[in-house]
C-alpha cells in the first residue's frame, strides 16, 4: 500500500488503486470504508471491495475484478 495521509478510518489514502494487491488489505472491513474514498462506483456485493472491471463467466455468471467474487448478472 501506499504511504499517504491517514484517513478518519485509519487507512492510508491509497494513490492508486489499480496496482493494489487486494491480500495487502485483507484485514480491512471494506464496507467500512466510505464511499467517496474509493475510486469507483460500483462495489462487490459479497466482499464490497471497489469493482474496476466485470467478466462474464458464462449466461449467468459474473466475475468481478480485482477480488475475483463470482455475483449473478444482474448485479
Amino acid at each position: 500500500m501506499s504511504d499517504g495521509d491517514e484517513s478518519p478510518n485509519g487507512l492510508a489514502a491509497i494513490d492508486d488503486w489499480t496496482r493494489l494487491d487486494p491480500r495487502e488489505l485483507a484485514g480491512v472491513d471494506m464496507s467500512e470504508v466510505p464511499d467517496e474514498a474509493l475510486p469507483t462506483d460500483r462495489r462487490c456485493p459479497r466482499c464490497h471491495w471497489p469493482v474496476f472491471q466485470i467478466t462474464m463467466n458464462g449466461p449467468t455468471t459474473q466475475v468481478l475484478d480485482p477480488c475475483g467474487c463470482r455475483v449473478a448478472v444482474d448485479f
